[in-house]
C-alpha cells in the first residue's frame, strides 16, 4: 500500500508553458544544486520575481548567495522560472520527503507495544522502576557512556585564575573581604564555597 506523502513527494509537473513555477523549481532543484545542497535548502515560494529557499543554516544561505547567479540561470533554462532573476534565502526547518521503509522496519511499526499492567503494591512499583533505571543504565554504558573518557569529561572543571585569586584575597583579607567577594558573585553565605 502506498502512502500519500511518498506519492507527493514522487509527484513531478509535466513540464511546459503556463505551468506552476515554484513546481517546476521544485521539481529541477535537486538536479540544479545537487544532493547535498537539496538536502539542506529548499525553494518555499515565489514572491514577484524572487524565488525564496529556505535553507538549515545561516552558513547554507552565505553559501548558496556565492551560487545565486549559476543557480538562476538554471532556472531560467525552464520556461516556467524564466521569470526568476533573484533568490531570498531564509533559515528555518525543512520539510523532509517520506523515506522509503524497509519491510522490517514496517513490520516494526505495526507490532503492538506491550504495557505492563499496574503495579499492585509500593513495593512492585518501586522494583519495577529499578528495573528500568538498570536496563536504562545498560543501555547508556553499551554506548560507551561508562569509559574512562567520559567520566574524565564529568570531572569539575578547574576554577578561573581570578576566582584563585578573590579567594586568595579573601584568606588575607578576613570576614569583609569574603563577605563583599560572596554578594558580587551572587551567593548568600557569609562564606562562599563555590
Amino acid at each position: 500500500m502506498l502512502k500519500l506523502g511518498a506519492v507527493l513527494d514522487a509527484w513531478r509537473p509535466k513540464p511546459g508553458p503556463g505551468g506552476d513555477p515554484l513546481a517546476a523549481a521544485r521539481s529541477v532543484w535537486p538536479e540544479l544544486v545537487g544532493a547535498d545542497v537539496a538536502r539542506a535548502a529548499q525553494p518555499v515560494a515565489i514572491e514577484r520575481d524572487t524565488l525564496i529557499i529556505l535553507t538549515t543554516s545561516a552558513s547554507w544561505s552565505h553559501q548558496l548567495a556565492f551560487l545565486e547567479p549559476e543557480i538562476v540561470r538554471g532556472l531560467a533554462a525552464l520556461p516556467e522560472t524564466a521569470a526568476i532573476t533573484r533568490l531570498r534565502f531564509r533559515v528555518g526547518k525543512l520539510r523532509r520527503a517520506a523515506a522509503a521503509r524497509t519491510p522490517a522496519e514496517a513490520q516494526r511499526a505495526r507490532r503492538p507495544v506491550a504495557v505492563e499492567a499496574p503495579a499492585k503494591t509500593l513495593a512492585d512499583a518501586l522494583a519495577r522502576l529499578r528495573r528500568s533505571v538498570e536496563r536504562s543504565r545498560a543501555a547508556h554504558r553499551a554506548l560507551g557512556a561508562g569509559s574512562a573518557r567520559s567520566a574524565k569529561r564529568r570531572r569539575r572543571p578547574a576554577r578561573p585564575a581570578a576566582f584563585r585569586a578573590a579567594t586568595k584575597s579573601n584568606v588575607r583579607g578576613g570576614l569583609l573581604a569574603s563577605v563583599s567577594f560572596s554578594r558580587r558573585h551572587g551567593c548568600r553565605r557569609t562564606r562562599c564555597s563555590s
